[in-house]
């Protein structure tokens, strides 16, 4: 198992990936679109690969196929009249491929994206996670509920 940054070369095989989360959190989420245009995907590789990029993506390959990737974004905050000043790196995605779950490859790939965005001078990490989705992986490595956003729709 290799993880590292992805690059354009990696765009086919992640696709997929991000396709397939998308829809689980559009079955899911009644705020997101049933059909996601693929211009949401072009912007955000646009963004992935620009020079000074805030948006960091790395995938996870056996064999040289991709079996999982995240996406992940530094934040600063300065000078705001009520929050501190600090850089808040914010895990964005996490997907693995289904058949590849539950043998530590999530793990790996969270440990792998926190120590970049360390690396990059995030002193606080932060993950949203919809309440529908069943894996414990944030517990299992320490992130903590911050707050509950409650919802009422009027349909």
């Amino acid at each position: 198992m290799k993880i590292r940054l992805a690059n354009t070369d990696d765009i086919d095989q992640v696709l997929p990936l991000f396709v397939d989360l998308d829809t689980k959190h559009s079955l899911n989420n009644k705020d997101i679109r049933s059909i996601i245009p693929d211009d949401r995907y072009k912007r955000i590789f646009q963004d992935v690969f620009k020079r000074e990029s805030i948006l960091i993506l790395t995938v996870v390959e056996i064999e040289q196929k991709i079996i999982g990737f995240s996406l992940a974004k530094i934040s600063k905050i300065h000078n705001n009249l009520i929050l501190k000043n600090q850089i808040i790196g914010e895990i964005l995605y996490i997907a693995i491929d289904e058949s590849s779950k539950k043998k530590g490859i999530g793990r790996a790939l969270m440990n792998d994206i926190e120590d970049r965005l360390t690396k990059r001078g995030a002193t606080k990490l932060e993950l949203r996670v919809f309440n529908f989705n069943e894996e414990t992986l944030p517990e299992k490595l320490n992130y903590q509920p911050k707050y509950t956003v409650y919802e009422k729709y009027f349909d």
